[in-house]
């Protein structure tokens, strides 16, 4: 078995660590969330994840791929692993292993998102 498809089954077995809406704000953020970017719940709920947890240099990215899919339904980096740069609540960035879904709810999307933390 190749590392990706380990790394593959690792993410599909892990919890939802959060959840974005259409908007791209934080509707739910779970303890994996909590420890690996260092935000309480009660800090994280309803504030843009792109503030919160995407390096500077890549939110304007985050934000016209986000606008990108509520415009067409069609998004490249869902529903598969991917591995992304992120940032702590303490300023540090690391590498996170993340999985991206949707469901379509009554008030638009919502984006579930599973998270592996990886060795530094």
């Amino acid at each position: 078995m190749s590392d990706a498809c380990k790394s593959s089954d690792v993410i599909d077995q892990s919890p939802v660590a959060f959840v974005m809406n259409g908007g791209g704000f934080i509707v739910e953020w779970h303890p994996p969330a909590e420890s690996a970017f260092g935000w309480p719940r009660s800090e994280a709920m309803g504030r843009k994840l792109s503030a919160l947890i995407i390096p500077e240099e890549n939110r304007e990215a985050h934000e016209e791929g986000l606008k990108r899919f509520l415009e067409s339904g069609q998004g490249r980096l869902l529903d598969r692993p991917l591995v992304l740069s992120v940032m702590h609540r303490d300023g540090r960035h690391f590498k996170a292993e993340f999985k991206i879904g949707t469901e379509s709810v009554a008030d638009g999307y919502r984006f579930p998102t599973k998270l592996r933390t990886m060795p530094e």
